[in-house]
């Protein structure tokens, strides 16, 4: 694993345009478009990927993760999409990395179905407070 490391070791982020240049050295991430930057990312994801159980799916896309997260009611839905936040949001913060609440906020759509209609409801609100965001939900 010595090649990871020197691999990730001694990096600098450059930006440049018509007047100005800066360079600095980056400390953090991996570098995009990487041939080994998928394989550390599937290697450090994976803890988080365990999670899945009956009421929550984690599915891993890219450096990105969708959330299948499942209630009887819209309550118990949201209740249970707090749980899996805080859930993944500790598993990330083990790891050193932080649940983007931006993004969240923009993407957080769910369909809940049953046998006789489909309902979709939307995030109204995400909150970080604490140690982990949490969701209200409105249909």
């Amino acid at each position: 694993m010595n090649f990871i490391y020197y691999y990730l070791k001694d990096r600098q982020v450059f930006y440049v345009n018509e007047i100005f240049e800066t360079s600095r050295h980056c400390y953090r991430g991996c570098p995009q478009g990487s041939v080994i930057a998928p394989i550390i990312w599937n290697v450090y994801i994976n803890n988080v990927l365990k999670l899945n159980d009956g009421e929550l799916y984690v599915q891993a896309f890219a450096d990105d993760l969708a959330l299948i997260i499942g209630g009887r009611t819209a309550r118990v839905l949201e209740a249970n999409t707090n749980l899996a936040l805080a859930s993944i949001a500790r598993s990330l913060d083990s790891l050193k990395l932080d649940l983007s609440v931006q993004k969240c906020r923009r993407r957080l759509g769910l369909v809940v179905t049953s046998m006789s209609k489909s309902v979709r409801l939307w995030c109204t609100e995400v909150l970080h407070h604490r140690s982990s965001p949490s969701v209200i939900l409105q249909s």
